[in-house]
């Protein structure tokens, strides 16, 4: 190919792609950069220096064989420092068409000139940053002959470049996982100026994601050609799944709120209600319903531990102030496990005896490593063996990259790694979906979406790498604490008079018929006004409040209820999880003593005797 033809194909990345990249020469200058690399402030012919104040990342970018994305800026200097900019040093390259840069600086003002200078780059460099960039190139006559390849597109086509004639060009990208008539059809709708230019993301049989995007281009006379750019797209796909799964799990949680609560107090009242029946009937003659009753007990309750089970998936749970080694947990849970396995199936641990501290709730952690290990031993077979390690790891680009979820500071990383069977490529996207199971024995589906939400609660995330018959790597994120902060509440005990604030009609009356079977004297109000003036006129010693309550929120009222008496004790019945913005604001008032819907009598019984005697 002449001159023009390597201007053309670079016109390309001048105009066309919407990423930002540029070339520099070997003492740093920019001899190329494309459309958006302008937008973002780059300037041809200026030294990178002016735009990155670390010596240490030029000099990287300067040594690079290939090319550099720049991640880091200097703050005043490139006010884009967020966004990644593709660099392609050109190593021995001297051209006396670029002048120059000089660089002032007055002390105290800090004041930096620079003389721009426009440069036209030879063939030469032209050649050079074709053959460095990370994309694969290829062009194509109308003929469907590949006319040129680059070094990266070479490698991924899997061809010799000097024998291109020897190739057919439908064959070679059919065989890289492009259907052969959609390549024929797009090169056709290109050639006949139906489409100016079209992408599409195929998945390669060695497991990796490219983008092909396609280009018409007039570089030969009379013989237009087809540009083809071919991206690896495979890290970009796995984080942008990653961030979906993520979604997914923040909008379940954010759509269950008022099932879940009005389920809740359904389960409520008819437990209530079934109980306070049963005892209203004689002892002796209680004998011919306790079957029934307690069959129908059992039932409600199982439905609502199934329920806690999908509101712990779809909810974040409450969060204690204690932490704990999870390590600790780690090696009772492995050795729990170990009984059951076969003999033939190996389970090694290679931990730490330093004590890691983790804020939060141990038995969340539990539930999560426990679904994993029970995961990884369900896909072993004979002689197949598992792996628990640990180590101590600090966030850095990559990871903020991959796991959006996670703050920059230390992290425990724990790793379980299985030689099962693995996962195959058709599940592998959906084993974190709620309720899905593809294991032969009966499961609800709740471990690794559970784990995944538990680990997130934590402040951790969870990931999953497996390959089909070879093995899965399950790795646990749990960020390290030092110390955490513990409040003790103080009260002293009063009359019995108790006060139910809940909008709902139902759960609100059975609430009361409870109470006034417990022996108290109780009130109640299906709003905030209405009950701050009952509290007023009866003074009572302890007022369960719902926690969401349309009107006035359950903060201004736990708020006024307080400012009108200090002392008064409230316990906060919902049946909402407790990540609820209400239940975090209600935190920050107070200790919050919390009673989860639907409970029995003897659940409110204990709670109101504790809260009352103040134990």
């Amino acid at each position: 190919m002449d001159t023009l033809d390597i201007c053309k194909i670079l016109e390309i990345f001048k105009d066309e792609l919407n990423y930002p990249i540029f070339a520099l020469d070997n003492v740093g200058t920019i001899i190329w950069l494309n459309k958006e690399a302008k937008l973002k402030g780059m300037k041809n012919g200026v030294n990178i220096q002016i735009y990155i104040d670390k010596k240490s990342i030029i000099n990287k970018i300067l040594k690079s064989n290939k090319f550099f994305q720049i991640k880091e800026f200097d703050d005043k200097a490139m006010p884009s420092k967020n966004i990644v900019l593709s660099v392609f040093p050109i190593k021995n390259f001297h051209s006396k068409k670029i002048s120059t840069i000089v660089l002032e600086k007055e002390t105290g003002k800090e004041k930096e000139t620079s003389k721009e200078v426009v440069i036209n780059t030879e063939l030469q460099t032209q050649v050079s940053i074709i053959e460095n960039i990370p994309e694969g190139i290829a062009v194509i006559d109308s003929s469907m002959q590949m006319k040129y390849v680059n070094q990266q597109m070479e490698l991924i086509l899997d061809i010799d470049r000097e024998n291109l004639s020897d190739y057919n060009s439908c064959q070679i990208f059919n065989e890289l996982g492009f259907d052969q008539d959609l390549f024929r059809e797009t090169i056709q709708n290109i050639l006949t100026d139906k489409e100016k230019s079209l992408s599409f993301l195929v998945n390669v049989p060695s497991g990796n994601t490219y983008r092909f995007e396609f280009f018409r281009h007039q570089i030969e006379k009379d013989n237009p050609s087809i540009i083809i750019i071919v991206t690896d797209f495979t890290e970009d796909l796995q984080i942008l799944k990653r961030k979906n799964l993520l979604s997914q799990h923040d909008s379940l949680e954010n759509i269950s709120s008022l099932f879940f609560h009005k389920l809740n107090n359904s389960l409520m009242v008819l437990l209530s209600e079934a109980e306070l029946m049963y005892r209203t009937i004689p002892k002796f003659s209680r004998r011919s319903v306790d079957k029934i009753f307690s069959q129908l007990q059992d039932n409600i309750l199982e439905v609502s531990n199934i329920m806690n089970d999908l509101e712990f998936f779809v909810r974040k749970p409450k969060q204690e102030d204690t932490t704990f080694n999870p390590l600790n947990i780690v090696q009772e849970s492995l050795e729990v496990f170990s009984r059951s396995l076969k003999v033939d199936i190996k389970l090694q641990e290679k931990l730490s005896e330093k004590d890691y501290l983790i804020a939060g709730n141990a038995e969340n952690f539990r539930h999560a490593f426990d679904a994993i290990v029970d995961n990884a031993i369900r896909s072993l077979s004979e002689n197949d063996s598992i792996i628990v390690s640990a180590e101590t790891i600090k966030t850095d680009s990559f990871l903020q990259k991959y796991y959006s979820d996670l703050i920059p500071g230390e992290y425990l990383k724990i790793t379980v790694a299985d030689t099962g069977c693995g996962i195959s490529k058709e599940i592998k996207y959906k084993i974190f979906e709620p309720f899905y199971s593809n294991w032969l024995e009966p499961s609800k589906g709740f471990g690794l979406p559970m784990a995944l939400s538990s680990l997130r609660n934590l402040g951790g995330t969870l990931d999953i790498l497996s390959f089909e018959e070879i093995g899965t790597t399950a790795t646990l994120f749990l960020p390290i604490k030092t110390s955490i902060i513990h409040e003790k509440a103080s009260g002293s005990k009063r009359e019995e008079k108790v006060l139910v604030i809940d909008d709902d009609d139902m759960a609100r009356n059975v609430t009361v018929k409870m109470l006034e079977f417990l022996g108290y004297e109780s009130f109640s109000a299906s709003n905030g006004k209405e009950g701050l003036e009952l509290f007023e006129f009866a003074m009572p010693n302890l007022v369960l409040l719902d926690m969401i309550i349309p009107g006035m929120s359950s903060v201004e009222i736990y708020s006024k209820l307080k400012k009108i008496d200090k002392t008064t004790k409230i316990i906060i019945i919902t049946g909402y999880s407790q990540s609820t913005t209400e239940y975090e604001k209600l935190q920050k008032l107070d200790k919050i003593t919390l009673l989860s819907k639907p409970f029995t009598l003897n659940d409110l019984s204990k709670i109101v005797e504790e809260v009352l005697i103040d134990k």
